[in-house]
């Protein structure tokens, strides 16, 4: 940067490219969380899939600890798209942040806009095309998290329909959540 060590207020071009590296470092962990989840995801459904397939009587019937590694890996892969979605919320709430201090300082974008007093988009403008490029990696996670919802109520080891109630409603209360969280930015 070109600021000298006076304190003095950096020029709008070293703002641009300060904020853009901190966008550029937010897409990278978007990115690396996305890969992990993925990676994790692909994981546990292999060892899901190799459990259930290798003692087709094991689901539904309860003879120990054994009954409980389906369900349990389902758990597992519950609390790792909950986790990597809390990521993925908290990047894009950084991105937001940063093209709203941008914004500040060079006044707000519109769609179809090339330049703003010089200077192209920092980043998206929002409306439905920010909805449509966030949608992928913010959805992802919940349509995993469905699918192991679903499994865990296939795999539960107790032969109880309230048990069942249970993880329905709690499937449609965090499925809300989770949509509803990411409609909102």
């Amino acid at each position: 940067m070109a600021t000298s060590l006076k304190n003095e207020k950096p020029t709008k071009r070293e703002v641009f490219e300060m904020i853009r590296e901190q966008i550029r470092h937010e897409d990278g962990l978007i990115n690396q969380r996305l890969n992990w989840l993925l990676l994790s995801q692909a994981f546990l459904f292999a060892a899901f899939t190799t459990i259930i397939t290798n003692d087709k009587q094991m689901v539904f019937i309860n003879h120990g600890i054994q009954s409980w590694i389906p369900f349990g890996i389902a758990v597992t892969g519950i609390i790792l798209n909950i986790s990597s979605f809390v990521g993925l919320r908290t990047a894009y709430a950084s991105l937001k942040n940063l093209r709203e201090t941008w914004y500040e300082v060079n006044g707000e974008g519109r769609v179809g806009e090339k330049l703003k007093n010089g200077f192209p988009q920092i980043t998206w403008v929002g409306g439905n095309i920010f909805q449509r490029a966030i949608a992928t990696s913010t959805t992802m996670p919940w349509i995993v998290f469905s699918v192991w919802i679903l499994l865990a109520a296939i795999t539960i080891p107790i032969q109880s329909v309230v048990i069942w109630i249970i993880v329905v409603i709690v499937l449609i209360v965090v499925t809300i959540i989770m949509y509803k969280s990411t409609v909102r930015n």
